[in-house]
């Protein structure tokens, strides 16, 4: 079984990467190794220090093989504003009808790496738009899906098309969406006593247990102002998400914006003396007289929410409290804490990918899709 600490610790060596990863998933290599140091032009080696390949395996589909790559990045490159450059060295050096499983890392950096999958298909057409996968992993990163993906792997044949779809980022919508539903579903739960449950190809609404007096004394015995609630305010938690993981959130007086907690939401639970009424307590405060306040948002002293730190005034209505929003709610700790828990699980894009270059995440696209598939609403 694949641990999830092989991809969030530091990347030591490719020996390492090899015994602990590539052969108990993919088998023994054919090893060989080559540098590609002496073929980057100017420019690739202003982004990279060395490509090397250590070898191939053959795959289980007649004819196809995967090979091996490390690539050493420049000290201050970031891939983020490099990809163009690193897609058109592997175009170029990749043989054609071939798929190849790259590691890139910082030789003085152990800590900050990423796994490519590249697949160049098997035709002329397709060789010449190569699609690459990336997983983000390492110190700080979730891994959750790489592992689960990586783990996966072990029981299936090596084929071209299973190890594409265990790099497709369709499928990690699909695996984040089904349990970002069940959770939804645990606050409704909450309050109204009732489940949807999908039996036979349709959605059925069951009772599990009797209401929370919430329902009356908050909602008016209105079901659907409950979903639509419950639904609002892990929508706004999820695009919290995305501006932790751009440094936005908990960030020092003292420091520039992007040097904040990546991940504050789970932090502040944490350490919160709230859990029990951490909405009205923590989470509306932020959202209402943070997040959405001009002349707050850049300085905060409040020591349900941390003190000597900024968080950002986003003025587009998202935080706009409006008459649903001035209910009394509680929700019990535990639905807090998986949810929190959950998020932290999942990388949560915020790089604009081309066609060709897809990091395997939660992209902001996720948004939409997410009101737009609770089935049981629409």
């Amino acid at each position: 079984m694949i641990h999830k600490t092989l991809f969030q610790g530091p990347f030591n060596s490719f020996d390492s990467f090899n015994s602990d990863i590539i052969k108990p998933v993919f088998g023994e290599i054919t090893p060989f190794k080559k540098s590609f140091k002496a073929q980057l032009n100017e420019a690739e080696k202003q982004i990279m220090e060395d490509v090397i390949c250590w070898g191939e395996i053959d795959l289980a589909t007649h004819g196809d093989q995967m090979q091996f790559y490390e690539v050493l990045l420049q000290p201050k490159v970031k891939l983020s504003v490099s990809r163009v450059s690193i897609q058109a060295f592997i175009r170029r050096e990749l043989l054609p009808y071939t798929a190849a499983l790259i590691v890139f890392h910082y030789p003085h950096n152990p800590t900050e790496w990423r796994i490519s999958f590249v697949s160049k298909g098997r035709n002329a057409t397709d060789a010449t738009s190569a699609k690459r996968y990336t997983y983000l992993v390492g110190d700080d990163q979730a891994c959750r899906t790489v592992t689960k993906r990586f783990d996966e792997l072990t029981k299936k044949p090596k084929t071209l098309e299973n190890i594409t779809e265990a790099f497709s980022v369709d499928k990690l919508s699909d695996d984040f969406f089904e349990t970002y539903r069940n959770i939804y579903a645990d606050f409704v739960q909450h309050i109204t006593g009732k489940r949807y449950v999908k039996e036979k190809g349709k959605w059925i609404e069951n009772t599990i247990q009797q209401p929370d007096e919430q329902l009356q004394t908050a909602f008016d015995g209105d079901e659907k102002s409950v979903r639509d609630y419950v639904k609002k305010m892990m929508g706004r938690l999820v695009f919290l998400q995305f501006l932790q993981k751009k440094g936005w959130l908990g960030v020092p007086a003292d420091k520039p914006w992007g040097e904040g907690d990546q991940h504050f939401l789970k932090n502040l639970f944490a350490k919160s003396n709230h859990k029990d009424d951490f909405l009205d307590e923590v989470l509306e405060p932020l959202l209402f007289e943070t997040l959405n306040d001009g002349e707050r948002a850049n300085e905060v002293a409040d020591a349900r929410l941390g003190e000597n730190i900024k968080i950002p005034y986003l003025n587009g209505g998202l935080f706009e409290s409006d008459a649903l929003d001035k209910r009394k709610v509680i929700f019990k700790a535990e639905l807090f804490e998986n949810l929190f828990q959950f998020f932290s699980e999942y990388n949560f894009t915020i790089d604009e990918n081309d066609p060709n270059d897809a990091e395997v995440g939660v992209d902001p696209e996720m948004l939409g899709r997410i009101f737009e598939n609770l089935l049981e609403d629409n």
